[in-house]
């Protein structure tokens, strides 16, 4: 289970924390894929590769946990593996097929969605981020700027299963530097799918 705070941040704020993190980060390209009308959304269900400073590799698969969650908090089944990289490039290129592998994540997906053909399952699209460990107290948060296209966002992550103690402390540690705090309910996954639409939109053909 996935048990996550996320905050939204301004750039100049961004880099206001930034200053304060530890490590010259890690670069992460995170490759999200869908079967054919949306179905894996319309389940609530996300389906990931991350390639991390191209040395690493994961499969990760979310789907809801059943919990409603406060605005920010942001609760989740979960489930990760480590792949090769080698393979990992082989499926987002589609030389691979999603069938052939033996994952947890893949099990996974296959009890919560029997029906899905894994042969129909196409790149939505690709996340590039730039992530820094930040200590906040006791809590190590991420903080991430991260774009798609020519679209970038700033956001500050921490994953605790204790969210109402990590929340205040959080918010204090922001407050102490005059950073505004910004919940924010929406998704990685979430925004991409907005920005594809968006997209569509503007290319679609008049009738």
């Amino acid at each position: 289970m996935e048990n996550e705070l996320k905050f939204g941040l301004l750039p100049e704020h961004f880099h206001k924390l930034r200053r304060r993190a530890k490590g010259p980060g890690r670069k992460q390209i995170n490759a999200y894929f869908e079967a054919p009308g949306n179905t894996l959304k319309k389940r609530g269900i996300g389906l990931r590769i991350r390639l991390e400073d191209g040395k690493r590799a994961f499969l990760t698969v979310k789907a809801p946990s059943g919990e409603k969650h406060k605005r920010g908090w942001h609760q989740r089944q979960e489930w990760e593996s480590a792949l090769p990289v080698s393979k990992a490039k082989a499926l987002m290129a589609g030389r691979l097929e999603w069938a052939s592998l033996k994952a947890a994540p893949i099990s996974a997906l296959r009890k919560i969605f029997p029906g899905l053909d894994f042969k129909s399952l196409r790149p939505l699209g690709q996340l590039k981020t730039d992530r820094f460990d930040l200590r906040i107290g006791a809590w190590l948060c991420e903080l991430d700027r991260w774009s798609v296209g020519s679209h970038r966002f700033y956001e500050l992550e921490l994953e605790t299963d204790h969210l109402a103690v990590a929340e205040k402390e959080v918010r204090r540690y922001l407050r102490e530097l005059s950073i505004p705090v910004r919940p924010r309910s929406t998704t990685k996954l979430a925004i991409l799918f907005k920005l594809q639409k968006r997209v569509k939109r503007k290319t679609r053909s008049p009738v």
